[in-house]
Parts: structure tokens; sequence; C-alpha cells
């Protein structure tokens, strides 16, 4: 077990209320399975590893995806092409703008 599923895992004991997130980097691995090591209901891995089939099997598991750090039109084009539930950014107002202008919200 990861020392950042060790901490989420304390995190949920504690506060049980509290959405948790399992930030994620490194090799490929199983959506599903970094949030259920880390007993979180929501999968932050680094926008390099998002593709839509781990998109969908986290769906379809009942998580949340949410990666980091997108910055830039293309970048955010494809997490919404692959179907995240929202996206980590260092430039939140242009990525809301960008957003807008494609409908969403």
């Amino acid at each position: 077990m990861s020392k950042l599923a060790r901490t989420l895992i304390a995190m949920k004991k504690l506060a049980p209320e509290i959405r948790l997130s399992a930030l994620y980097t490194g090799t490929p691995r199983d959506f599903v399975a970094i949030a259920r090591e880390a007993g979180a209901g929501i999968v932050s891995p680094k926008l390099a590893l998002v593709t839509p089939e781990q998109v969908r099997a986290a769906h379809q598991a009942g998580l949340q995806v949410v990666p980091w750090t997108a910055n830039t039109p293309a970048q955010w084009d494809r997490l919404i092409a692959a179907g995240v539930d929202a996206i980590i950014s260092d430039d939140p107002a242009a990525l809301l703008a960008h957003l807008r202008a494609k409908g969403l919200h």
C-alpha cells in the first residue's frame, strides 16, 4: 500500500463525509485499482495517463476522474473527449472561458 493510500484511508476514518481523491503519477495503472486501494471516490491521474477506456471503466465503477494539470486548449479538448468529470488547471479562468465557448460548464 502506498503512503498516499495510507493517508487517505486514515483521513476517511477521521472524517468519512469528506470526498477523497487519489492523485496518481507513475507507470500506467488501472484507475479503479488506484481509487480502491486508497478508499477514494475520485481518481486524479496525471494528464498523460488519461484514456477514454480508463475513464469509462472508472465511471462504470462509480468513480469520478479529475486529471491534473492541463493548461492548454488541446489538453482540455483531449480530456473533454475522454469524458473526464473535471479538470485541474493552473489557469482556471482560461479553462472556464474555453468550456463556455464550447457550450460546456
